[in-house]
C-alpha cells in the first residue's frame, strides 16, 4: 500500500495507557483529489462528483465574466426592451456560461 492509499484522517482513541488510531473515511488520494478538483481518485462515483463540481465552478466564473462585461449588460437590456422576459434573458446567459464551462473543461 503506497502513501496515497493510506487513510487521510485518523481518530486517536485512548485505551488505558496506549493510543489506538482508528482510520475512517477518505484516503489521502481521495482527499487530495477533492481539494484539488482532480477527478483521478480511483473511485468512479467520487470522480463524477468532482467533475460536476468543476463544471459548476467554471460556469460560475464564466457567468461572472459575462455579467462584468458592460456590453453584455447592454445586450441583455436590449433583449428585455424588445420583449424578452428578464427570466428568459437571464436563463440565456446561464446557458451560455454553462457552454463556456463545458468548452473549458473539454480542453483541460
Amino acid at each position: 500500500m503506497n502513501n496515497a492509499d493510506q487513510p487521510a484522517m485518523g481518530q486517536s482513541v485512548r485505551t488505558s495507557q496506549h493510543h489506538t488510531h482508528i482510520f475512517t473515511g477518505l484516503t489521502k488520494r481521495e482527499n487530495a483529489c477533492i481539494q484539488l478538483r482532480v477527478p483521478k481518485s480511483g473511485d468512479d462515483e467520487l470522480d463524477v462528483l468532482i467533475k460536476e463540481a468543476r463544471r459548476h465552478e467554471a460556469a460560475v466564473r464564466a457567468m461572472e465574466g459575462l455579467l462584468a462585461n458592460p456590453e453584455r449588460y447592454k445586450y441583455i437590456t436590449k433583449l428585455v426592451s424588445e420583449g424578452m422576459t428578464q427570466e428568459f434573458a437571464t436563463a440565456k446567459n446561464a446557458y451560455k456560461a454553462l457552454k463556456m464551462a463545458d468548452a473549458l473543461i473539454k480542453e483541460l
